[in-house]
């Protein structure tokens, strides 16, 4: 009789690949994370380049976005993006009377905000400007590209009047 074994052929292991949706969703959280973004945004970020990446996660990611926008994600961001109404500077101004550039000046000397060398994100909020201004994405005047910009909690406007 003749006998045959045959040796188990052995399975290699796959390396852990990445989706490139996953890919792009990680590099937004990281670049999100290294620019001092509030987490909320950094999540949308994420979310966004997902999506540009496999448009077949379009659905989901619009679910997500109304879930935020209706504060369920309240708990993830610590944000209600839908209450949460946020001045820019032109808004704030034209409520105490300034000039964008005189509340951008207040804002400075009070310690809320400081200037950076970027002209695509020309301020940020200090640790003690975090509990009233957000970084949040808004679309340029000229271009149709979002860009993001420091934004100010209405009550803001109680702290420049002091």
């Amino acid at each position: 009789m003749l006998s045959t074994q045959v040796e188990p052929v052995k399975q290699q292991e796959s390396p852990h690949i990445l989706a490139p949706s996953h890919e792009a969703a990680q590099l937004a959280m990281m670049l999100g994370e290294f620019a001092g973004l509030e987490k909320s945004l950094t999540a949308q970020l994420a979310v966004n380049a997902a999506t540009k990446v496999n448009p077949a996660l379009k659905p989901a990611a619009d679910e997500l976005k109304i879930a935020f926008a209706l504060g369920v994600g309240a708990a993830i961001a610590q944000t209600n993006i839908a209450e949460d109404a946020f001045l820019n500077p032109t808004q704030i101004g034209e409520v105490v009377g300034m000039s964008a550039r005189a509340v951008n000046h207040c804002l400075l000397n009070s310690g809320l905000q400081y200037r950076t060398n970027d002209k695509k994100i020309p301020y940020r909020p200090t640790e003690s400007g975090k509990q009233w201004g957000r970084m949040v994405p808004a679309v340029a005047k000229s271009s149709n590209q979002t860009v993001f910009q420091l934004r100010w909690l209405p009550e803001i406007v109680k702290v420049i009047s002091q």
